[in-house]
């Protein structure tokens, strides 16, 4: 698990949207026929630390699977994942989850937990999309994916900010 971890480490887009702080815990779960896990909000706090995200790695080859998507229940409606292996999605641990009853094969995922630097999820957002402006306009990248990520943040620090 610790090169997961270290992985992690390195990864630009992780640590842009996670802001980590620490991998608070990290564990391999394993689901075969007929196993699940039904709807819960992870602990908010794990050894002692806040946990700000939560993240499953998909492990296993999606074809290799039938069932065991990862369902997260969000105010606009669930939205299921079955990701290819070695894709991370990373969420809010205050959301309401769960993983669907595997019908064939075995479902493999690394999860975690992230204690972060900037505890709330719209402030790591705005972060997030500044960093990808910037990335692009480094790069050489789309400038108005960048026009628009700059946008869409002074929006979004007005509605903060802006009194009326």
């Amino acid at each position: 698990m610790r090169k997961v971890e270290a992985r992690l480490e390195q990864n630009g887009v992780f640590q842009s949207a996670a802001r980590a702080k620490r991998i608070v815990k990290l564990l391999l779960s394993r689901y075969e026929r007929g196993m699940a896990y039904g709807a819960h909000v992870d602990d908010a706090m794990m050894g002692g630390q806040r946990t700000d995200l939560s993240f499953t790695l998909f492990l296993s080859d999606p074809q290799t699977y039938e069932g065991g998507e990862l369902v997260i229940e969000r105010t606009e409606g669930d939205r299921a994942f079955k990701l290819p292996a070695g894709h991370l999605l990373l969420y809010p641990s205050t959301t309401l989850h769960r993983v669907e009853p595997v019908t064939r094969g075995v479902r493999l995922a690394a999860v975690g937990w992230v204690r972060s630097l900037v505890r709330e999820e719209a402030q790591r957002e705005l972060l997030f999309d500044l960093d990808q402006a910037v990335q692009l306009l480094r790069d050489g990248g789309d400038r108005e994916r960048a026009l628009d990520l700059v946008l869409k943040t002074r929006s979004n620090l007005l509605r903060r900010w802006v009194e009326d």
